[in-house]
């Protein structure tokens, strides 16, 4: 004779739910408006880059595109990384390389308008 069929598993529902204790309707609408924000943003920094291409115009545009791609990579870090809820150290260490590309136009831009670029 067959044994009977064991107990269904099931998961706690608090095991199902999104991250800080967000019902799945409100993490959508937290996902939405954060990819709203960098589709916002990604237009922003296509209005600027096209804007000015000459001296003193040139380096306050790529100043802006470069503190736009920073606004972008903070959005991404908290909305979609979550490092916020890693330990301090780690979040450090993601929130310096997120800086790296906007620091590094920065600075080009710096240095190219200082050389008369």
């Amino acid at each position: 004779m067959p044994s009977p069929d064991p107990a269904p598993t099931t998961v706690p529902t608090a095991a199902l739910a999104p991250a800080g204790g967000a019902t799945a309707p409100e993490s959508t609408r937290h996902l939405t408006r954060a990819w709203a924000w960098l589709a916002g943003l990604s237009l922003l920094s296509v209005l600027a880059s096209g804007a000015s291409h000459q001296g003193l115009g040139r380096l306050i545009m790529t100043l802006l595109v470069a503190a736009i791609a920073w606004a972008q990579a903070r959005v991404l870090i908290r909305h979609y990384l979550e490092a916020q809820q890693a330990g301090p150290v780690f979040q450090r260490i993601v929130m310096t390389f997120a800086a790296l590309a906007p620091l590094a136009l920065g600075v080009s831009a710096v240095r190219e308008w200082g050389l008369g670029g």
